[in-house]
């Protein structure tokens, strides 16, 4: 059914999938379950999206494995819940025609830039999961955001600024993303003026 998928829509989609991932296994509500459906997926959607993106009729492998990771972190956040990514995904996408996979792309290396303090033993477990080895769990979690990074990039997922979005917007955003009811599931604590720090990064970076 997806064989004729654009690489944009499968690079949107695809990270969409992974930030389920990702945020179901570093929410407050996680649990043993979530955590394992959570970590499988994230190996599974980084282990494919790239084989995907770049010829997704062809690489059978690459697609079916794809689908099975967006199932599975389908299961985990279902049943865990997300974060601030989606918290402000969803409040971006309210406002502006911003397609909802774009949007958590865009936020997730910055998202868990802000929650690292709070979460870099789990962080460096999906380091370890995917391939990255480093001496210390701090030195694991921040490569495992660059690698996301980068591969956003690779994928062609636009720069915050490239939405085109005015700063003088910002406000309003960090304000529905705090309200968002998944805001207290973030595994580090943050208020309006937090949300309002993460866009301005966003933007500047």
């Amino acid at each position: 059914m997806i064989k004729t998928l654009p690489p944009d829509i499968i690079a949107s989609t695809g990270l969409d999938a992974l930030t389920h991932a990702v945020e179901a296994y570093l929410s407050k509500p996680a649990t043993l379950i979530t955590d394992n459906h959570a970590v499988k997926a994230v190996k599974l959607i980084l282990g494919a999206i790239e084989g995907a993106y770049e010829d997704i009729k062809n690489h059978h492998t690459d697609r079916e494995n794809l689908m099975f990771g967006s199932t599975i972190a389908g299961f985990a956040f279902g049943n865990s819940d997300v974060t601030a990514v989606h918290c402000i995904s969803e409040s971006i996408g309210a406002l502006y025609d911003i397609p909802h996979g774009v949007a958590n792309s865009i936020f997730l290396p910055h998202v868990l830039s802000y929650n690292l303090p709070d979460c870099f033993v789990k962080m460096a477990t999906l380091a370890r999961q995917t391939g990255i080895v480093e001496v210390d769990d701090m030195s694991s979690a921040r490569f495992f955001i660059q690698n996301i990074k980068a591969l956003s990039k690779k994928l062609g997922i636009p720069l915050f600024k490239d939405l085109e979005i005015g700063k003088d917007k910002f406000e309003k955003i960090s304000q529905m993303s705090f309200e968002n009811n998944s805001t207290p599931s973030n595994p580090r604590e943050l208020g309006q003026e937090d949300y309002l720090k993460i866009l301005e990064n966003a933007y500047e970076s």
